[in-house]
Parts: structure tokens; sequence; C-alpha cells
């Protein structure tokens, strides 16, 4: 029988979890178990405000991110999949994410939503794929205005057709 201090309930992410509390001293092996000691002593913070649950720093700089989330991609699919974030940015850009060969994430502006984007995963392969990707931070982008239309085409010199009639006979 293991007698203990009693017993604590911590809402992770609405999920009621309940923790014993022991002594100190108790016999139990730290491989992997992350203890207050340690986290004092690498002036750790752990974030649950503003939704970035699952996110560890150490001191100024280092940190380390837990959450991560799996997704099912079967051959030759594009998937709407939800990613989490590390930051509160109400939109960003999020670089293309490093999956593999023929596995193509990201790339593209998000908006986030209760800590969270909405982008397309695709699966170019032809082998079922289980991907796991960590949360995400979504950077800061500039909007240019639109240029106008013959300076897109690389010379200003050269007007652009009107009509379709037009553009085909300059095409041929």
């Amino acid at each position: 029988m293991i007698h203990t201090q009693g017993e604590v309930c911590i809402p992770i992410q609405n999920i009621p979890v309940y923790f014993q509390i022991v002594n100190n001293d108790f016999p139990i092996q730290e491989a992997g178990i992350l203890g207050i000691s340690f986290l004092q002593k690498q002036e750790a913070t752990l974030q649950f405000k503003n939704n970035l649950s699952g996110f560890l720093q150490f001191g100024k700089g280092k940190s380390f991110n837990y959450n991560l989330s799996s997704y099912d991609l079967p051959p030759r699919t594009k998937a709407l999949i939800t990613v989490p974030t590390t930051n509160i940015n109400p939109s960003g850009y999020v670089r293309r994410i490093n999956t593999g060969p023929g596995i193509f994430v990201g790339e593209v502006l998000a908006s986030q939503q209760n800590g969270s984007v909405k982008i397309y995963a695709i699966n170019t392969t032809l082998d079922h794929i289980i991907l796991t990707i960590p949360a995400i931070e979504l950077e800061e982008f500039d909007i240019m205005p639109p240029a106008s239309r013959s300076s897109r085409t690389g010379n200003p010199d050269v007007p652009q057709p009107r009509d379709h009639a037009l553009r085909l006979a300059r095409l041929i």
C-alpha cells in the first residue's frame, strides 16, 4: 500500500486530470519525469494562458513544444487539418513544414481560431501516411497593394488586351 499526501484535480485543456501528491523523498525513477526542482533550476515556464497549452520555455530563449498532433492521410489525398499554434497572432504566415517527400503542408496564410489554424495537407504518394506535426508559429506578414496589370507582365510599355479575342490573337 502506498500512502500519498492527497489528490489534486487539474483541468488540462478542459479535461480533468487527477494527480497523487507524494513526498519529495518518494522512491520513483526520475527518468523522463520533469520535476519541480528540475524546472526551477532551468528557469522554466509552462504557459497555459491564451490557448498556448503545450509550450514549455527554459530560461530565455530555449523552448520546447510538446503539443503534437497526428493526422491520417490516405494515399493521393488533400485533407484539411487543424494544427495548434504557439502564439496568439490572429493571422499569419505558416512556413512550409518539412514532412518528407511527397507530403506538402504549409506555405500559406492562415487565421487562428481557438489556438489553432486550419490548413491543407497534401499526400501525393501512394502510401498511407500518419503525419505528426508540432504546434506551429504564425509569422507576421505585410500586405502589398495590388500592382497595375502591366506591371505584372514585367514590361510596362506593353498594353494589355481588353478582350479574349485580342489576347488569343496575340498568342498565335
